[in-house]
């Protein structure tokens, strides 16, 4: 088992935790059941933490993949993603956890802090999404849309030393 296998069996998981987490923190605020709360705060934590194997993972995924003929484009896009994505989910994972911490110490505050973990989340769960998407692209062509590759034609052109 190499890095890129390590990379296709993690990458999953930050994104499907944070998609299921979020309607569980929605339905544990409206029904008030703090152990719901609790339970969906926990996912972001653990989607937090995940991201950050699936993220060095991908780093040799990289090397790996770019000695093939996959276009240096769709992994260009995908790496700059998985960026975001990282940052987004380590601080979704960071609020998350202060949520399970100030839970019982703020309970004033703590409807303000929900509202703002959502608006994390919902942001992450969907560039998380994204960067999946491009992930995909790199291998799987029948997913990728026609402005792609009318990208990866143009960055050809355009390094091409006999351009006049």
């Amino acid at each position: 088992m190499n890095t890129v296998h390590i990379h296709l069996i993690l990458n999953h998981i930050p994104i499907l935790v944070t998609i299921l987490s979020i309607p569980i923190v929605i339905w544990g605020y409206y029904r008030g059941n703090r152990s719901m709360l609790r339970l969906g705060m926990l996912g972001f934590v653990i989607a937090g933490l995940t991201v950050i194997p699936v993220f060095l993972s991908g780093e040799g995924t990289h090397d790996y993949v770019e000695t093939s003929t996959v276009s240096e484009l769709f992994l260009n896009e995908h790496e700059e993603a998985a960026d975001v994505s990282l940052w987004l989910t380590g601080l979704l994972g960071v609020v998350g956890l202060g949520g399970l911490i100030i839970e019982k110490r703020r309970p004033g505050f703590f409807h303000i802090y929900i509202a703002t973990l959502l608006m994390i989340s919902l942001v992450t769960a969907g560039f998380l999404t994204y960067t999946g998407y491009l992930g995909g692209n790199i291998r799987h062509t029948e997913i990728q849309s026609e402005l792609i590759p009318q990208k990866a034609q143009a960055i050809h052109y355009d390094t091409n030393e006999n351009n006049y």
